[in-house]
């Protein structure tokens, strides 16, 4: 009987422009773009098989660096088990919006 699969949901959040989307394209399809183009959100799934020989399948919900729904927002943070808070170092702003998000996370998940 085959192993079940188990599941792994990654929410990418962080100031627009910051680069969540070109990480996102590099780890998925090993690919980078300097090309910026706005995110509103994008679904990126993916089956992986640990060296342990499990499988895990991957999804990245890639956010948008403005949420114009809030309750999306909070579904999405309250659904995923891992979150990656992205900022630019070039961008004193986009750090203090990545410090914001991780308070969210923390006030929703605990």
């Amino acid at each position: 009987m085959p192993e079940p699969v188990r599941q792994l949901r990654l929410l990418m959040l962080g100031a627009g422009g910051v680069g969540k989307t070109a990480l996102v394209h590099r780890f998925m399809h090993d690919n980078f773009s300097a090309l910026y183009t706005p995110t509103v959100e994008d679904f990126h799934s993916q089956v992986v098989k640990q060296i342990d020989g499990t499988i895990q399948a991957l999804e990245i919900i890639d956010t948008g660096g403005t949420h114009n729904f809030p309750a999306m927002l909070e579904m999405n943070i309250k659904m995923a088990q891992g979150f990656l808070l992205v900022y630019s170092d070039d961008q004193r702003n986009s750090f203090d919006v990545a410090c914001a998000y991780r308070k969210l996370v923390i006030q929703l998940k605990g």
